[in-house]
């Protein structure tokens, strides 16, 4: 390492700043020297392991012990992973021997402490950091040294496995095991021991498994550890499926770098425990790459940056995207969102649940390609939203179609009539219902009150916005909860403004619905705020009219 950088680096004052504590654990390190070190030394382990060696058999034994002992010893020693971005242009090779940086190697303590002490372990983590190879080789050398059964996840199957997919978790772990050296790699057999999304041990029988994100991940197992890849991006199902593996295994490894998101995922929710109630967590900022920290500086308003920082950041096409992914940023990501203000942990209670003492409403949005309900109860005197049910239906199959199925649901519901407040130009129209009435005429017919008033989509939301403090929520509500987390304004192509029109995706329609509700209760709650007393003038008779 250049002389004057590493000075710089070691009299620089970062920021009290949580992301910045492991920073001063490696500060005097010359990594260059380390790293040299560190490939000296795999290269005279092979050599000591090589046939050519008149002890080789000794040495092998030795160096499977110690392997087995030490996961750092195996990782630097025996463990290949791919380089995706390696230049040919530049004689960089795709295929590079895992020296551990010396974070890495602090992160592999805690992760395998965490496993072997049973506890979970949140890891929030810069881009590029290598954790999803880590992690891997984490895993494979516990399954193969240990005999630990375990279970990796992601949002979708083909980042769990997808054969010649080294993108994959399992992809990267057969990457890893292939490589190992002959003497210590098992010998899986295809279809028998290397099935799809399922690794097991031909020796003692141990399983590496992989699943897609889903509400009952992993319920029928029992693991070692379970990963949790990219946590952030489990839309829908990350708290049934980290609830669900509650009983399958003691350490869950929730593993993710912020996305669009923001605060409303139920990553943020379980490492935010864990930093309040001090319990195992990791955090692995930029900085302590020693690539990605070289000529590292603090600018004149405090922000930690280098010149590879500055570089990412003038490549980047999204400015508050970049900021989120490098510098494990929640709340960066809150900008754009329709609904800045929601929170899971203030927002969402476990306590919601239908009272029948309390008003009851629903708020309908009508629309060609989905039909959403929002079921709530609303307290007058405290002004307290309380959502408990949803329903939602693609609009362009039959039954998604048909009013009479929305009635039928509402009909089976154990909750009395309530008043549907909705669309008044989807809901009046008799051209959306196709049956000669109106969707707000056949609701009445029903049985049903329903009320509307036209407005801008402007109105909706503030009126959403206004009564949002005081919005409380069921988490059954996962489609309702997930499109206030995400719902965003559309972005214009050109030009420094912002919109004030909300995109038009899979949140549309139940955030629509819940717009409509709010609108109403707003115009309706006006209506009897400005209602005058009857004036009542005495007759002749005495009476009172």
């Amino acid at each position: 390492m250049d002389a004057q950088i590493k000075e710089k680096i070691n009299d620089i004052q970062l920021p009290d700043d949580y992301r910045f504590r492991m920073f001063d654990m490696f500060r005097d390190l010359d990594v260059d020297t380390y790293l040299s070190n560190k490939l000296d030394e795999r290269i005279k382990f092979n050599v000591l392991c090589n046939t050519n060696n008149s002890k080789y058999k000794e040495n092998r034994a030795i160096a499977y012990n110690l392997a087995k002992e030490d996961f750092c010893f195996f990782a630097n020693n025996f463990a290949w992973i791919q380089n995706p971005r390696a230049d040919e242009r530049k004689k960089e090779h795709k295929e590079i021997p895992f020296v551990l940086y010396p974070y890495q190697e602090y992160a592999a303590k805690e992760i395998i402490k965490a496993i072997e002490d049973g506890n979970d372990i949140p890891i929030e983590k810069s881009r590029d950091m290598g954790l999803s190879w880590l992690l891997i080789t984490i895993f494979v050398w516990g399954w193969h040294f240990h005999g630990w059964d375990l279970l990796v996840g992601s949002q979708k199957f083909e980042n769990v496995d997808m054969v010649g997919n080294v993108k994959s978790l399992m992809g990267k772990a057969r990457y890893v095991i292939e490589r190992m050296p002959g003497w210590m790699r098992p010998k899986l057999v295809k279809k028998v021991h290397d099935k799809t999304g399922l690794l097991i041990h031909p020796g003692h029988g141990a399983t590496l498994a992989g699943e897609s994100n889903n509400t009952n991940f992993g319920r029928s197992d029992r693991r070692k550890a379970i990963l949790f890849d990219e946590f952030s991006s489990w839309i829908l199902t990350d708290s049934a499926a980290w609830q669900s593996c509650s009983s399958s295994t003691l350490c869950r490894i929730p593993l993710s770098t912020p996305n669009t998101r923001g605060t409303n995922c139920y990553f943020y929710q379980v490492l935010n425990n864990a930093k309040k109630k001090n319990l195992p967590f990791l955090t692995l900022h930029w900085c302590l790459h020693p690539v990605f920290s070289k000529g590292l500086y603090v600018d004149e308003i405090g922000n930690v940056r280098s010149p590879w920082y500055d570089n990412e950041l003038q490549r980047a096409t999204d400015i508050s995207q970049a900021h989120q992914e490098l510098d494990i940023n929640f709340e960066a990501s809150m900008s754009g969102k329709v609904f800045p203000g929601f929170s899971y942990e203030q927002n969402v209670s476990d306590d919601v649940k239908y009272d029948p003492g309390l008003s009851h409403y629903i708020g309908v949005d009508f629309g060609l390609d989905a039909t959403a309900l929002v079921f709530a109860n609303y307290d007058h005197l405290t002004k307290t939203l309380y959502i408990f049910d949803e329903y939602e239906n693609n609009g362009t199959t039959r039954e998604g179609s048909d009013i009479m199925h929305y009635v039928d649901i509402l009909n089976s519901k154990p909750y009395r009539k309530p008043i549907c407040y909705g669309d008044p130009f989807s809901g009046e129209s008799r051209n959306l219902a196709a049956r000669g009435m109106s969707n707000a005429g056949i609701l009445r017919r029903e049985g049903y009150v329903f009320k509307c008033k036209r407005t801008k989509v402007q109105n909706r939301i503030a009126a959403t916005r206004n009564l949002l403090p005081r919005i409380k929520i069921s988490p059954n509500c996962s489609l309702l909860i997930e499109a206030l987390s995400s719902w965003q304004m559309v972005k214009p192509r050109t030009g420094n403004t912002s919109s004030s029109v909300p995109e038009h995706n899979e949140y549309s329609h139940i955030c629509d619905a819940l717009s409509y509700l709010c609108w109403m209760l707003k115009v309706d709650g006006e209506k009897i705020f400005r209602r005058e007393p009857t004036k009542l003038e005495q007759t002749i008779s005495g009476v009172m009219v």
